[in-house]
């Protein structure tokens, strides 16, 4: 793998709707139910279709490893029903990674941490692309990229 291409989803992939009123947030982005209500790539309208083509093409090259890095947590059935959304989009990607179920800090350092150790598993990468709708995720992630010597490009938003 010469690249790495990293998608967030909530806000990038897809427009995820917010809690209901009287629901609290961080309850609501952990509940599987939260995603009850994604429709097919091109039929639903809060689908980014022009980030899922580029996932769509990211995922097709053989020279690319592409990941899913999501800020929400690994709660139960939470990762199924992310990986049931994707697929509504046809996006079959080569990992997708939730955040754990206890994890402190700030999303930003979540991630970037995340990346250092799928950098270091990934032999002869040259370049990391990554797709966020979170300018403190790009930043953090940036630094990450190029401390390890590597390009780094933010995918369109």
């Amino acid at each position: 793998m010469s690249e790495l291409h990293i998608y967030d989803f909530d806000a990038t992939l897809y427009r995820s709707p917010g809690p209901p009123e009287g629901r609290p947030a961080s309850e609501w982005w952990d509940s599987p139910v939260s995603l009850d209500g994604v429709g097919r790539a091109g039929f639903d309208a809060r689908w980014r279709m022009n980030i899922v083509r580029d996932a769509r093409e990211s995922i097709a090259d053989p020279d690319v490893e592409a990941v899913v890095l999501t800020g929400r947590r690994r709660f139960a059935g939470l990762a199924r029903a992310v990986e049931r959304a994707l697929s509504l989009a046809g996006l079959r990607f080569d990992d997708v990674i939730l955040r754990p179920m206890i994890s402190t800090g700030d999303v930003f350092a979540w991630k970037a941490a995340e990346v250092g150790r799928l950098l270091a598993g990934i032999d002869g990468l040259e370049k990391v692309t990554m797709y966020d709708d979170n300018a403190d995720n790009l930043r953090a992630v940036r630094a990450v990229v190029e401390r390890a010597g590597l390009a780094f490009a933010a995918g369109s938003r």
